[in-house]
């Protein structure tokens, strides 16, 4: 047990380079691949009302996230399509539970603060496709778990409860994670290649 707490932790550290072939099929990849599916049925079923399963979706792309991640370590299969991949993934995944919230809950506060979380998972979206994101931080790290956390709350609010007890509060910690995230890639970012 000790020893995969000192794996999980090693990973939030991301102090270790890794080699980043150009392989494409790999196993991280696919897992990623399978998030992506994940992500395009969470909308399916957004749009068909079939709301009480959109936890469990949420939930089931965010081990994909994780799981692309350890398989990389454990496997060495770090790829320079992986490096881009992943992060498109897990926007597309922010923005469908964003196009939730605004479907579902949406009030001024709520507008306002998904439109800050939008435009900040827009930029890390196109920094990530344009190959800008240096090596993933502490910072993008706890933003995921950030979503995944109040996604999930905000998800059984607006899914399962159909009360919103704090959906103001876990729509703006989401923001607030997106936008420190965003500065902080931004300003990291890896120059242009001419």
């Amino acid at each position: 047990m000790r020893n995969i707490f000192l794996f999980l932790l090693s990973r939030l550290r991301e102090r270790e380079e890794h080699v980043h072939s150009d392989e494409i099929l790999t196993v991280p990849n696919v897992i990623t691949g399978i998030g992506f599916l994940g992500v395009g049925v969470y909308l399916w079923l957004l749009f068909e009302s079939a709301l009480w399963t959109l936890p469990l979706i949420h939930v089931g792309v965010l081990l994909t996230d994780a799981l692309d991640g350890i398989a990389a370590d454990l496997l060495k299969q770090h790829s320079k399509f992986g490096r881009a991949f992943d992060p498109v993934r897990d926007r597309f995944h922010a923005g469908a539970v964003i196009l939730t919230i605004a479907l579902l809950g949406a009030d001024p506060v709520v507008i306002a603060a998904l439109l800050c979380a939008g435009t900040a998972e827009s930029l890390i979206m196109l920094l990530g496709i344009s190959g800008r994101i240096g090596k993933p931080t502490s910072l993008g790290k706890a933003r995921a778990v950030i979503y995944g956390i109040a996604g999930f709350g905000t998800l059984v609010e607006l899914c399962w409860a159909g009360e919103f007890f704090g959906l103001r509060t876990y729509v703006v910690i989401m923001a607030t994670a997106s936008v420190l995230a965003a500065i902080q890639y931004f300003a990291a970012r890896k120059p242009r290649k001419s």
